[in-house]
């Protein structure tokens, strides 16, 4: 299972003019049946780094063995 991610910066001026770059992620488990709700940014770190929270799922709904949500950076 694969799946994309993209994360685009926003502020009070509109959109950022840098295309955001997608990223890739690799799961070797099913498809879950319900996605985090509540995505919500908490804390604005610097111009590359920030703070996101969101509620679980329902460890039910995951499909297979959940081990961890990692955030990848592309340098």
């Amino acid at each position: 299972m694969h799946y994309f991610c993209v994360v685009v910066a926003f502020n009070q001026i509109g959109e950022a003019n840098v295309a955001a770059q997608e990223v890739t992620g690799y799961s070797g488990e099913d498809v879950p049946l319900e996605a985090p709700s509540n995505f919500t940014l908490n804390q604005i770190i610097d111009e590359r780094s920030a703070i996101f929270s969101w509620n679980p799922v329902n460890p039910d709904s995951v499909q297979g063995e959940f081990l961890d949500i990692s955030s990848l950076t592309p340098s």
